[in-house]
């Protein structure tokens, strides 16, 4: 019989997880399909978590008001939209029907290892590149609420 700890024991099953990410406009039905499709008939697909992906308008106040903000520090900044891969919080502010842009600026120093240290075991950035960004994202939220 062996050890089951073996990787010579034939097992009676094996499952596995699969942390998928699909775009805008495709359904998880759509994209279990897919899946199961690229697995063949003798795998079962079981879903036991997940939320739609999200897409937000690329033009409107909150962007403009953003744009107005970072054009004001750095005048040759430019706003880049991107879809954002990974996982955000901004799944579930959708269903409360909140807008949610990824707008999170960090001032790093020009030799800032940010790429070395994003999802590390010793992720940080820098007091100072935290609060210089708190800064651009008070002038965000005054601008667009309106000072008291």
């Amino acid at each position: 019989a062996g050890d089951n700890d073996s990787p010579n024991v034939v097992r009676e099953g094996a499952s596995a997880v699969i942390d998928g990410r699909y775009l805008p406009g495709v359904s998880q039905e759509e994209f279990l399909s897919q899946i199961q499709e690229a697995l063949g008939e003798d795998f079962e697909l079981e879903p036991f978590r997940g939320l739609p992906p999200v897409e937000f308008p690329d033009q409107s106040e909150l962007l403009d008001t953003i744009e107005s903000v970072v054009k004001g520090r750095e005048g040759s900044a430019k706003m880049v939209r991107f879809l954002m891969q990974g996982f955000t919080d901004a799944a579930h502010y959708a269903r409360a029907d909140i807008t949610t842009y990824g707008f999170a600026p960090v001032i790093l120093k020009e030799n800032e290892p940010f790429a070395d240290l994003y999802h590390s075991p010793n992720e940080r950035i820098s007091v100072e590149g935290f609060g210089e960004g708190l800064s651009w994202l008070h002038d965000v939220v005054t601008n667009f609420c309106g000072s008291p």
